[in-house]
Order: C-alpha cells, then sequence, then structure tokens
C-alpha cells in the first residue's frame, strides 16, 4: 500500500516571455511558481518533463530546462537561450510523515563533474533516492545532448555524483532533489 501521508501538486507552465496561467513571473529565460500553501522543503521533492515548441531547432540550450525547489513557496524554472517557447508539466509531491528531503543546484563549464562534488547532508543509503534535471549550453550546435545530459546517483552518505558524458567548456546546470524514505510500515499481512 502506497503511504497515506502524500500529497501531489502539479502544474503546467509555458517558458515564452508571457506571464501566463500558473506562473509568477516569466522573462523568456525563467519562470517562477508560487506556491500556496508554501510547501516543506524537508519533505517535498519535485520532477519535471518539457516539450519545446519546433521553433527551437533541436539547440539543447532553447529546450532544456532545469527545473528546482528554490524555497517553500516558489517553483524555479531554468534555460539558457531565450528564443522560442518550452512547455514545462511539473510533479511537486510532498510528504507529512518521516521522509526527509534536500535540494540543490549546481553549476560547471569545465570537465565531466562538478569540481568540488555537490555535497549533501547525511542519509540512509538503501532509503535514498534522487531526481535530476538540466539545463545547459550546446555552444549553438544541435548535436550537443551530450553535454547537457547528466547522470547522477547518491555515491555515498553524504556526497553525490554528476557526469555528463562530453566535457567541452560549455555551462551545464543541474538541479537535484535527494529523497531519503521512511522505514517500511506493515499495514495488514499478505492475505489479510
Amino acid at each position: 500500500e502506497f503511504d497515506e501521508d502524500v500529497s501531489v501538486r502539479k502544474g503546467r507552465v509555458t517558458i515564452d516571455g508571457t506571464v501566463g496561467a500558473g506562473e509568477a513571473t516569466d522573462d523568456g529565460l525563467a519562470v517562477t511558481v508560487t506556491l500556496s500553501p508554501a510547501a516543506n522543503t524537508a519533505k517535498s521533492w519535485l520532477f519535471s518533463t518539457f516539450s519545446p515548441s519546433t521553433a527551437v531547432n533541436g539547440l539543447e540550450e532553447r529546450y532544456m530546462v532545469d527545473g528546482s525547489l528554490t524555497n517553500g513557496t516558489t517553483l524555479t524554472f531554468t534555460r539558457i537561450t531565450n528564443a522560442s517557447s518550452v512547455d514545462v508539466l511539473w510533479h511537486l509531491v510532498e510528504f507529512t510523515d518521516e521522509v526527509f528531503a534536500q535540494q540543490g543546484r549546481t553549476s560547471w563549464t569545465t570537465g565531466a563533474s562538478p569540481s568540488p562534488a555537490p555535497t549533501i547532508s547525511s542519509v540512509r543509503m538503501p532509503r535514498t533516492f534522487m531526481t535530476l534535471s538540466t539545463s545547459g549550453s550546446s555552444g549553438a550546435v544541435a548535436t550537443g545532448l551530450d553535454e547537457v545530459l547528466v547522470r547522477g546517483q547518491v555515491s555515498s552518505a553524504t556526497a553525490l555524483a554528476l557526469t555528463r558524458e562530453t566535457a567541452n567548456n560549455t555551462t551545464v546546470n543541474a538541479s537535484y532533489s535527494v529523497v531519503q524514505l521512511p522505514p517500511l510500515k506493515l499495514k495488514a499481512r499478505n492475505g489479510g
């Protein structure tokens, strides 16, 4: 049985330079969403997907969007270049039980991984996972997805490992949520 101590908020925004429904700000590079009531950042995590318009012409810097839970009342969705429009669908999951969540954002230009690696408050590895979203510049070419896509993992109880395939001198931003689930609660035995 799924934990009953959870709520999910969701929405859709369009990064296009015009403040639309559900948006607090939109300058073409970033959109902010105001949360009301406020979310508990220590028990919430964000994940999002995006869908670009055809006018992006395959340029990753125009459509790759990273989303972050900036604080208890603000979500921020960011891309590198202000051109064409990108739709972002988001879900904010918030637990009221013993879940522990933490968020962060890091950027780097040189190398396959940020140096130093992002650190986190200590977690219990068997009950922990992370979500990750990225934005970045591909140097104005439509073949740079390997420069802006980042894979991530919780590499130790206090650190993350983030890596991109190609380490050109292009900027990549990675927003992440690290979530430690509570110990299992047995509601009923199998079969009743």
